[in-house]
């Protein structure tokens, strides 16, 4: 049952709680693929009354956000290691719709704003995607203008790569809250 939970969800973090024997047999017996691709994390408390229950939402909104915090500044890190000249990062608004409109992202990183209201164009393919500033070509059937983080997260989705929202002041994101990982050059 945890491990189809786990591939349904597309969930990278697993907290586990209960009889010590209980949480090694269920460890022993996740195949390889969760141990590989998931954060596992332990927490105390189990099901007979042991004073627990009143504070494990608590407890696992806290694992969870230690847990997201380690992935941000682990992603933050490959990020800037990646700025480098020849590396995969791209940084600021022109150089990240260019990878997307190549099909290069990865992993988006986006730090929304509530008051930005730059804008982008979008056609029917996902890969088709400009600054406001550009005009597009006439190959693109239909186009539509909207929000450019929003339009940048769709490209993502839609071209199977990841996307990831920051804190607007979070230290180390992109320039222009938006930025990628790329695949390749």
């Amino acid at each position: 049952a945890c491990e189809q939970a786990l591939r349904t969800t597309g969930a990278k973090l697993l907290v586990i709680s209960g009889d010590v024997r209980a949480v090694q047999l269920l460890e022993e017996r996740l195949p390889a693929w969760v141990h590989g691709e998931t954060t596992i994390r332990h927490i105390t408390g189990g099901r007979s009354p042991d004073g627990s229950q009143p504070h494990r939402a608590d407890v696992v909104a806290e694992v969870a956000r230690s847990v997201a915090g380690a992935w941000t500044a682990e992603l933050l890190a490959r990020f800037a290691e990646q700025l480098a000249p020849r590396g995969l990062a791209v940084d600021g608004e022109l150089a990240t719709l260019e990878a997307l409109a190549e099909g290069r992202v990865g992993d988006l990183l986006a730090a929304p704003d509530p008051n930005d209201t730059r804008t982008a164009w979008f056609g029917a393919n996902p890969r088709q995607i400009l600054p406001a500033t550009q005009n597009p070509p006439e190959s693109w059937q239909r186009h539509h203008r909207g929000p450019l983080t929003d339009l940048a997260i769709r490209a993502t989705l839609l071209t199977g790569a990841h996307v990831h929202v920051l804190d607007p002041h979070t230290a180390g994101a992109p320039a222009e809250d938006i930025g990628a990982l790329c695949r390749f050059h």
